[in-house]
């Protein structure tokens, strides 16, 4: 880097300009050199001044500490703007892909033209709701009906357990109970066994109303069976319990 210093200034060096009033073909030893010899005595008051003046400014003077630091100056704005283009042009590039996948996601989210509207899935919704719920109940009227049916089965097979582990014999048909009550049966009489302890043993009687030529003339009307009930009490007589029971089964 140059320095620059402050101008030194020789005796004989004489400033022959017009602003002192010299002229140009004053030389050392004339009269003329003497007079302003003295002119610049009486002015180095100033030439110090001026001279203290031109070292105080001397370190902004530097040119080339100056272009220094412009050059480097310049140089970081030009590495920041390089920079700064940089990452602008990241940030678009980072614009663009958003853009695009916004735009991709927009589309994306449009309901295609081959789905329902909101309106019929809400209705198909509504639709199998209800085919849920009635499918719902009738599962449960059928698992109901199957326990029933189950309910039934066993106590179907607990009777037919029953039955086959009764043994009869060739006693029981010597003495005639089984007999009898089948013929008591085709008869009409049918005993049903009381289903408690405090309930009685009853008997249904079917009698056969026996039909007249009136009666099979008029249309409409047909044999009937009528059905009565009779209570066996231990505490009345057999012959009448018998005569009753006879008597409603010839009517």
């Amino acid at each position: 880097m140059a320095t620059m210093y402050a101008p030194q200034y020789a005796p004989n060096l004489i400033d022959t300009s017009e602003e002192y009033g010299y002229k140009a073909d004053i030389v050392e030893g004339d009269d003329e050199y003497l007079e302003a010899d003295r002119t610049v005595e009486v002015s180095e008051e100033q030439w110090r001044a001026m001279t203290k003046i031109l070292q105080d400014v001397r370190p902004t003077l530097l040119p080339d500490e100056e272009l220094g630091d412009l050059a480097a100056a310049e140089a970081a704005v030009q590495e920041k703007i390089v920079e700064r283009n940089v990452i602008i042009d990241q940030l678009q590039e980072d614009l663009r892909q958003l853009t695009r996948q916004h735009a991709q996601a927009v589309q994306a989210a449009q309901r295609p033209p081959t789905h329902p509207s909101l309106q019929e899935h809400d209705a198909q919704v509504r639709t199998l709701e209800s085919k849920q719920h009635h499918l719902g109940k009738a599962l449960n009227e059928e698992q109901v009906g199957m326990t029933k049916r189950e309910g039934e089965l066993q106590r179907a097979k607990g009777e037919k357990e029953e039955v086959e582990a009764e043994e009869v014999g060739d006693d029981d048909w010597v003495d005639g109970k089984a007999l009898r009550l089948k013929l008591l049966a085709d008869a009409g009489f049918t005993f049903v066994p009381p289903k408690d302890d405090k309930t009685g043993a009853k008997v249904l009687i079917r009698a056969w109303s026996v039909p007249t030529i009136q009666t099979l003339l008029t249309p409409g009307n047909d044999v009937k069976e009528d059905v009565h009930t009779v209570s066996v009490d231990k505490n009345k007589s057999r012959v009448h319990q018998a005569n009753l029971m006879w008597s409603l089964a010839s009517d």
